[in-house]
């Protein structure tokens, strides 16, 4: 523990961008407390990110003495405790899929609505940037507070060819190393991979150092298997789930509401 500096940020509202850690959620009173995640790019320096929120969802206001931090049983006593009630900016990395699939049923048109509104829900503090991928990943919009800038990224998007979802998502998650702070990856797709020389494995791997998640939006038609109208559900959710993520579907729009709001 000498050759760490623990910093804790206490944030109102249970985050999307959390990926918890094994025993890192608590009743207290009806209280529901989270480890949302560990940001360990400035190391030594570490500051771990803890979400408060009630049984109903809605966030809650708590002192900070309250708060007790344990590592292998051992209570870590923190240099400085910063943010209470508050969130801090958040980084997002968009991630959508422009495989031929998405052409199928109007998935990606649905993918920039929903893309669309995420951005929309940004505060001026949030910045986001946006990668598409087929068998190619392009870095299409470099992270930045411009709204504009993203809204026109996402409109000008087409979909051609076929899917390297997992091989994106590693540049994702390498791209967001260098970033400090809050930051999450939201991947906009059908899970219809077919070309990605990296696996899901893979991916949850590279994740778990830098301390951020992954969440995933579905889009198609679950019925219709891995068909061009389909959708891999189960896969999408199991990968958000071991990324610390969540899952939705996007004509789900109490879900997708739900993941605006847990990452204002």
């Amino acid at each position: 523990m000498s050759c760490r500096r623990i910093f804790l940020a206490l944030c109102m509202g249970l985050l999307l961008v959390g990926r918890p850690q094994a025993s890192s959620s608590a009743q207290d009173g009806g209280l529901v407390i989270r480890i949302t995640q560990v940001d360990n790019s400035k190391f030594p320096k570490v500051t771990v990110y803890i979400s408060v929120s009630g049984a109903d969802g809605e966030p809650v206001r708590v002192e900070a003495d309250r708060i007790q931090l344990y590592e292998d049983s051992v209570l870590i006593r923190p240099d400085k405790v910063l943010g209470a009630g508050e969130t801090g900016p958040l980084t997002t990395l968009l991630i959508m899929d422009v495989s031929g699939s998405m052409v199928n049923g109007g998935k990606l048109e649905t993918a920039k609505v929903a893309a669309s509104a995420y951005v929309a829900k940004m505060r001026p503090t949030d910045q986001a940037g946006l990668i598409s991928y087929n068998t190619q990943v392009k870095n299409v919009q470099e992270i930045t507070e411009n709204q504009e800038k993203l809204h026109e990224a996402i409109g000008k998007l087409q979909a051609q060819g076929n899917t390297a979802m997992y091989d994106a998502l590693l540049k994702a998650v390498k791209i967001l190393e260098g970033e400090s702070g809050r930051k999450a990856i939201l991947v906009l797709t059908d899970g219809l991979d077919n070309r990605s020389i990296a696996s899901a494995k893979d991916v949850i791997a590279a994740v778990g150092p830098g301390g951020l998640s992954i969440s995933t939006i579905g889009l198609g038609d679950p019925a219709s298997g891995k068909s061009n109208d389909g959708l891999d559900e189960a896969g999408l959710r199991s990968l958000a789930e071991q990324a610390g993520g969540k899952y939705s579907f996007a004509s789900d729009t109490v879900s997708l509401q739900a993941i605006y709001e847990l990452t204002g």
